[in-house]
């Protein structure tokens, strides 16, 4: 069983200096479908605790610490944890639960340490899928403030109330920061086009802003509206079959496009995927070598095809094309499929298996997460009750990181000097017709044929996944080039002993391919099983001092169990 907590900051005591405050990123990636960037911060004394930032109010802890009552009990929604998954308790109902108040350093900075918080311990939660299945969450969630707030308070019915702060708020009260404000870009999951996070209070580095600034009011966590969904081919040969530039009006609702009136989403770190309506991911997906699992809700990539490598390694960009209320100018934010293919471990699959982050469950909101705000900026000036958000950079991203202060009566932010295509230079590939073309053929000879369950090939040095002769089209070439005796063979051994020296020497011939088919098959199983054991597995932190208690096994949750792989059948003898 998991336990989660809120972590509500206290005030701050400490005054000093008046400059931005950067929040250390952990060396680590967390879930079973990433691994996701998260933040390192302090509790008490010693007690490291890695989050993933996106959420207002909350903060979210998948383990109790240390500290002392503060005798507060409420209970939550399950939407205060992520807006586009379903969260449920086990048992089935949610408890009522006490805070207890303890500190915690966002910086080394000594006055980035917030004395007093307030950790809601929430027993229980279980992140819910279509098909039934419940898994553990992976790591917390921080709040990163909401608008027009430095402090909110709890009580108990007749009791004095406790006074609780938030992050940024008790920091910019205290002058340690310039404004109650932030500035993030989380980076990417995919170690394939690797982005480092950034987030500071107070702050926001303008090398993480590429072009126009969408401004809205409010909380980026109110609905604001997605105008479209396209894939673009930025540079080089298209690897689509059906457009070679653009494809546009892929937003799709209830089978009637909605690029007229548009869809409301909502923007949440917390939340991992790029949760839609499924006539949205099904339009995205038609053009993809995937396939939907209903169980998940996700969309799996078919690495059988000759496309799928040559896609996500493309210079080609799924867009979304959003506005606020208070700014009708259209932003649109691009994806790279770089980014887009990410990868399930243990418990989601019984092995690696790259997927789409197009999500179809949820509680019914429509939420861009953290696939999304792998490319794309997020801040806010809270005293102003502005939020902003931009096209963040591709791995190019300038090495050096910069500061830059959000003053208090800031309304927007500046763009750095970054040139967002020249970001992505030698993480991605303009495509020749030549490779394509190639592709296209390499199709052609296996029309219709759909993939196994995906089995995980080692990653190259350029960011595609290689195989190195493990994929069943290898194999079918071995059977062609002298794995079982061929029709002609057969029919030589038939003719009796006028041709009986042939007969000795294709039966000898056909012993000897048999048998080096068969070295080389228990080599390649070797070097599998041997890459799976080293591969970088997932950095799911479920252990003793994460999660209370026995976990089930996911396979055991619901009777369910992810396709496994079958092998082929061992070749036949022939007969005498």
């Amino acid at each position: 069983m998991s336990s989660v907590l809120f972590l509500l900051p206290l005030h701050c005591t400490q005054v000093h200096g008046n400059s931005p405050v950067r929040v250390p990123w952990s060396s680590q990636g967390f879930g079973a479908d990433g691994p996701w960037p998260a933040v390192e911060v302090t509790l008490g004394q010693d007690q490291s605790v890695n989050l993933f930032p996106g959420r207002t109010f909350q903060d979210l802890q998948p383990r109790r610490r240390h500290g002392f009552s503060g005798g507060i009990a409420w209970t939550p929604r399950p939407d205060e944890y992520m807006l586009g998954m379903d969260v449920q308790p086990v048992g089935g109902m949610l408890s009522t639960h006490r805070m207890w108040l303890d500190a915690m350093t966002v910086n080394d900075r000594a006055s980035a340490t917030v004395p007093r918080t307030s950790p809601v311990l929430v027993d229980g939660l279980m992140t819910a899928y279509p098909g039934g299945q419940w898994y553990p969450l992976s790591a917390g969630c921080l709040g990163i403030g909401p608008p027009g707030a430095v402090n909110q308070s709890f009580s108990n019915d007749g009791s004095y109330p406790t006074n609780a702060s938030l992050v940024p708020g008790v920091l910019w009260e205290q002058g340690d920061i310039p404004s109650n404000s932030f500035g993030m870009h989380i980076g990417s999951a995919s170690r394939r086009a690797e982005v480092a996070g950034s987030l500071l209070f107070g702050g926001y580095d303008p090398n993480r802003v590429v072009g126009p600034v969408l401004v809205g009011d409010g909380s980026f966590q109110d609905t604001i509206t997605l105008r479209d969904i396209s894939i673009q081919v930025v540079q080089g040969a298209s690897p689509f079959d059906h457009f070679t530039s653009e494809q546009r009006g892929l937003l799709i609702r209830d089978d009637v496009a909605a690029s007229t009136s548009g869809l409301p989403v909502r923007v949440d770190g917390c939340s991992p995927y790029l949760t839609l309506p499924k006539p949205t991911c099904d339009a995205i997906a038609a053009h993809l070598p995937v396939r939907y699992d209903d169980a998940l809700g996700l969309y799996l990539w078919d690495r059988a095809s000759p496309r799928y490598p040559l896609i996500v390694s493309s210079a080609s960009v799924l867009t979304f094309s959003l506005f606020a209320a208070s700014n009708t100018d259209v932003v649109t934010i691009r994806i790279p499929f770089a980014h887009l293919n990410l990868t399930l471990t243990p418990p989601l699959a019984d092995v690696p298996t790259p997927y789409l982050p197009c999500f179809t469950g949820g509680q019914g909101h429509h939420v861009l997460g953290r696939a999304f705000l792998q490319d794309a900026f997020l801040g806010a000036n809270w005293h102003r009750e502005k939020w902003f958000l931009a096209q963040a950079p591709g791995p190019n991203v300038q090495s050096s990181p910069r500061a830059e202060r959000i003053e208090d009566e800031a309304e927007t932010v500046e763009a750095g000097d970054n040139d967002w295509e020249t970001s992505w230079e030698g993480a991605w590939t303009a495509l020749t017709e030549e490779e394509v073309e190639r592709s296209r053929e390499s199709e052609g000879v296996m029309p219709g044929r759909e993939s196994e369950s995906p089995v995980p090939l080692p990653e190259s040095s350029d960011g595609v996944n290689n195989d190195e002769g493990g994929d069943e089209s290898d194999e079918s070439d071995d059977d062609d080039g002298g794995g079982d005796l061929s029709t002609g063979a057969l029919a030589a051994i038939g003719t009796g002993a006028a041709v009986g020296a042939l007969v000795v020497i294709g039966g000898g011939t056909a012993l000897f391919f048999w048998r080096r088919r068969q070295k080389t098959k228990k080599k390649k199983k070797r070097r599998q099983g041997q890459g799976l054991q080293n591969s970088e597995g997932p950095s799911w932190p479920v252990s003793s001092n994460d999660v209370k208690g026995p976990l089930t096994p996911a396979t055991e949750l619901h009777g369910y169990s992810l396709p496994r792989v079958h092998p082929r059948p061992p070749p036949q003898e022939l007969p005498a």
